[in-house]
């Protein structure tokens, strides 16, 4: 008996490595033993991952120096990290378990959330570097930087963040449907169905601040 356990224990994979190769398995371990495990860093990371993005793209750097964009992306990437996969994971719980009749808890949908959100972090890799070399330049809407560098830059941008969302897609797909115990389809229809009402519902946020900013 003793020796069946302790074989079952070698057998446990280290979730930050398997999950990229092993999602059902990974999650199913992290449902079992504690959805809550890695959530705070997932979370952290996430955030630091998406408001570096949206300052380059919001060209954050003309109103903000470096250090502070840097400094803020650390302050409120708990709040970013946090709101996502407690959205997330409550719309996906509410569709899922609620309306299919899914299996997994309210704890286990944030999980999946949060752990099939890894590859995005995948895009810090590539940030830091550029950050490091261009500094503002990388956040301000008229660079210092000349249009060939630019392009350069572009083509491994674009082809990355293409994959690293169709490899996060993937994962979220096979963790939900493993702790809803559902098909890999109809977890494919729940995802859509969800990530509509949460695209409708921001849609419908931006339409609502842009109506009442107008009026006034």
């Amino acid at each position: 008996m003793n020796k069946s356990v302790q074989e079952s224990s070698n057998k446990r994979n280290n979730p930050w490595i398997s999950i990229w190769f092993h999602p059902r398995k990974t999650i199913r371990q992290i449902g079992d033993d504690n959805p809550r495990y890695g959530f705070v860093l997932l979370a952290v990371l996430f955030g630091i991952y998406r408001f570096i993005e949206q300052s380059s793209k919001q060209s954050l750097g003309d109103l903000l120096p470096l250090g502070a964009i840097i400094g803020l992306s650390i302050i409120l990437s708990i709040f970013i990290g946090y709101l996502n996969f407690y959205i997330l994971g409550a719309c996906m719980h509410m569709v899922g378990t609620i309306w299919f009749d899914g299996r997994a808890s309210i704890e286990e949908s944030r999980a999946a959330a949060a752990w099939s959100s890894l590859p995005e972090m995948l895009g810090l890799v590539i940030y830091i570097p550029i950050i490091f070399i261009f500094k503002e330049s990388w956040f301000v809407s008229n660079p210092e930087i000349n249009l060939l560098t630019l392009l350069r830059i572009s083509y491994v941008l674009v082809p990355f963040g293409l994959i690293i969302r169709f490899w996060r897609a993937i994962l979220f797909i096979e963790c939900f449907a493993e702790l809803n115990e559902f098909t890999f389809w109809r977890s494919l229809i729940v995802s859509a169905i969800c990530f509509s009402i949460f695209f409708i519902a921001v849609l419908l946020l931006v339409l609502g601040r842009d109506f009442i900013f107008g009026r006034l």
